[in-house]
């Protein structure tokens, strides 16, 4: 939804029981060896894991697996579109919680495994030897790792009583407009 009729909008991704409901046609080029760009167009593209992570001293990175149902060499490239005011997530920007307690850490790394099965050829007419749509085959799994320096018992205690928790991960980024700001929340 859009913010208070400005420019910022709120977007949220997340799991379902379902299998993906959203499919994406994906190109990117790579130079052979002769420095040709070749184009690589894959249609029927899926996102099947993520993994956020973010150091001392680096930038939120984020990292995709995709799983798609078709590849081309024969598409012309498309024309890459990037906006004029991107901004990166650098590690003073991130604020960790755990508990409802800020934590300080070094290091964090969250990934997802959406449980897709991604092996669905099949040997009939009605597929041309294409892919079937990726089906939810197991439950998602979110890990995750923070690495951090020991300052008290409270967060083993937690963890030994093995008492779920929240943690929250948060990027506050540059400015968008008025009181709206770049933002990822995990």
């Amino acid at each position: 939804p859009q913010q208070a009729s400005t420019i910022a909008y709120v977007s949220t991704a997340a799991t379902a029981t379902a299998s993906p409901a959203k499919y994406y046609t994906t190109q990117w080029q790579l130079a052979d060896s002769s420095d040709t760009a070749r184009n690589f167009t894959y249609v029927g593209s899926t996102i099947t894991n993520w993994k956020f992570s973010h150091a001392v001293g680096g930038l939120l990175e984020l990292e995709l697996g995709w799983d798609c149902r078709n590849e081309s060499t024969a598409v012309s490239a498309g024309s890459a579109v990037s906006p004029s005011s991107a901004t990166t997530f650098d590690w003073t920007q991130l604020n960790v919680t755990v508990n409802g307690t800020e934590t300080c850490v070094a290091s964090i790394e969250v990934a997802g495994d959406l449980g897709l099965k991604t092996d669905r050829r099949l040997m009939c007419t009605t597929s041309a030897g294409l892919k079937r749509q990726p089906k939810r085959a197991a439950l998602p799994a979110i890990t995750g790792t923070l690495v951090s320096e020991f300052d008290d018992l409270t967060l083993h205690g937690l963890y030994t009583a093995g008492t779920i928790v929240p943690i929250v991960l948060t990027w506050t980024g540059a400015n968008i407009v008025s009181s709206h700001f770049y933002t990822v929340t995990i």
